[in-house]
């Protein structure tokens, strides 16, 4: 009987901490990876330059626009709910791809623990707001300006 009840616990304990992904995560991080492959085929298309902005990844058609909307949003500033890197004319530059940030959900960094954030390298995940604030000072993201909501 107790070999019954300890994955019970263990899956009620999982919903308690949150270790299970909610909705509005799995849907913002599916929104980091479209923009990721857009900015990713934007690039190609274009010398290895990067877009100015969102945006154009959606005039040029690399994104439906409801990419854009985080479920998080809108964000209070009323700016994007996403943010892009214009730190580098050319996606190729990055020296420390794994760790420079891409993209991350404006909104859900302002509306919760937890934001959705890809890389250089186009990996993407849902890190906790300390894990991103740490690694906004980590190498070349140190002095970029991440316009925070």
């Amino acid at each position: 009987m107790l070999l019954l009840l300890i994955p019970i616990v263990a899956i009620d304990g999982c919903k308690r901490t949150g270790a299970l992904p909610r909705r509005q995560q799995q849907v913002a991080h599916s929104n980091i990876m479209a923009i990721t492959i857009a900015t990713n085929a934007y690039c190609i298309a274009n010398g290895e330059a990067m877009p100015p902005d969102l945006q154009t990844l959606v005039t040029a058609g690399f994104l439906p626009g409801a990419a854009l909307n985080s479920p998080f949003g809108p964000v209070s500033d009323g700016g994007s709910d996403y943010w892009l890197s214009t730190s580098r004319q050319q996606i190729s530059t990055s020296i420390y791809p794994s760790i420079e940030i891409l993209i991350y959900d404006r909104a859900m960094y302002e509306d919760s623990d937890f934001v959705a954030v890809a890389m250089y390298d186009c990996s993407s995940q849902i890190m906790a707001s300390g894990e991103f604030q740490q690694l906004m000072n980590r190498l070349d993201n140190r002095g970029v300006n991440f316009n925070l909501p």
